[in-house]
């Protein structure tokens, strides 16, 4: 089945937004939603950040958008799409598509389209530090019509799937609420103890570190065989990634033992937004070294179990603790040493291993819930760009 094609200033009236002046306070905090890109975080807008008076409306280039109109960004957060939830005002890097006429256009239809677009919109999209396009990109959109009864249905069927693909993703976030009550109840629990982190690592030499700095090891020392060399781009949060493959001669691990890193051993990024991230070096790995961004910790196990230290530097509170010691540069950081001094909140060893086991159970889930949602995720892009086509069997997906 074919869809005629048509532009979408033949569909939709498109009405602009502003920003009252800032300088006239009786212009702010008045009883009108108004909305900007930041108000775009899910497919219909029911509430804004900011509020504006009927006098801000009157002397600015605002519009008032009555609910159910789409709204769609022309600078910044291109090919985001939302609905109006209630009445508001926007502002100018907002444009409402007043659709013309109800009894030929379908609002939702109209509004699943530009988001099966959101690719396109962003790659025609201008500018050297915020992207944006013209009315007239928007407005020459090609947008295939079918009948309005078959517009309703594919609309029908898009919110369907979406849905699976919205409750899979709102249950992976519930998960991860979960896991980070963990430590809240950890942290407050009066019989908790207090440990610097330079007082849960083995009491031998080298057993807290980061990597070789400067002529320690150069990049021409680098080969492409031997002791692996490990990075900050290695550790993702509580995982061990290898991201490439690059290792320096048995020689020269040798003469960089300090910074070898061996199974069980604790990882962490120096460098990160934000920096912090903490993983395990897996047994399936031979020993490495290494780099100057990365900490190395061996964990005294009668103290700390590293499963419990990594789950703890990943959590909010974690990060939250790191935000003390973090220099904000070109790229965020923390320090060895100011990292030495932070306190952990450490309950017993029998505590930390029942919490590591719930911690498991959680991420099985999580990771059973990641594939469900990747799958529902798949399924409806597959869906979007079959619809639009016209290759969508409705009577199959009804």
């Amino acid at each position: 089945m074919s869809f005629r094609v048509y532009a979408l200033d033949e569909l939709v009236d498109v009405k602009g937004g502003g920003t009252p002046s800032k300088k006239i306070s009786s212009y702010w905090k008045g009883n009108i939603p108004w909305a900007t890109v930041k108000d775009l975080k899910s497919r219909e807008i029911n509430q804004t950040e900011d509020y504006i008076s009927s006098e801000g409306v009157v002397h600015s280039a605002t519009n008032i958008i009555p609910s159910g109109t789409i709204i769609v960004p022309t600078r910044m957060a291109l090919g985001k799409v939302a609905i109006a939830g209630l009445d508001l005002a926007i502002n100018q890097d907002l444009k409402a598509l007043i659709i013309k006429s109800p009894q030929r256009v379908d609002k939702n239809y109209l509004a699943r389209f530009l988001e099966s677009q959101a690719h396109n919109i962003v790659k025609k999209g201008k500018g050297a530090t915020v992207k944006g396009i013209t009315l007239d990109v928007l407005k020459t959109l090609e947008v295939p019509l079918p009948p309005l009864p078959v517009q309703k249905q594919i609309a029908a069927v898009l919110e369907k799937a979406d849905n699976l693909r919205q409750q899979s993703k709102k249950m992976e976030q519930e998960l991860g609420d979960l896991e980070e009550s963990i430590f809240i109840e950890v942290h407050s629990n009066a019989a908790k103890q207090n440990h610097q982190f330079k007082d849960i690592v083995l009491k031998t030499k080298h057993s807290f570190v980061n990597g070789p700095f400067g002529s320690d090891l150069l990049s021409s020392e680098l080969t492409t065989s031997g002791v692996p060399v490990i990075y900050i781009r290695d550790i993702a949060k509580g995982e061990f990634i290898r991201k490439k493959e690059v290792f320096v001669t048995n020689d020269k691990a040798l003469s960089l033992s300090a910074c070898s890193v061996t199974s069980t051993d604790v990882l962490v990024a120096k460098v990160g937004d934000p920096p912090g991230t903490a993983a395990i070096y897996p047994p399936s790995m031979p020993d490495g070294i290494v780099t100057q961004d990365v900490i190395r910790m061996k964990c005294d196990k009668n103290v700390v179990l590293p499963e419990y230290l990594v789950a703890y530097l990943n959590s909010d509170i974690g990060r939250h603790s790191l935000k003390i010691i973090t220099v904000q540069a070109t790229r965020s950081r923390i320090g060895l040493g100011d990292f030495k001094k932070l306190e952990i909140c450490l309950p017993d060893i029998d505590r930390q291993i029942m919490i590591v086991s719930k911690l498991q159970k959680i991420r099985e889930l999580v990771l059973q819930s990641r594939k469900r949602t990747d799958e529902f995720c798949r399924n409806f892009k597959s869906l979007m760009q079959r619809a639009f086509k016209g290759e969508l069997d409705l009577k199959d997906v009804a």
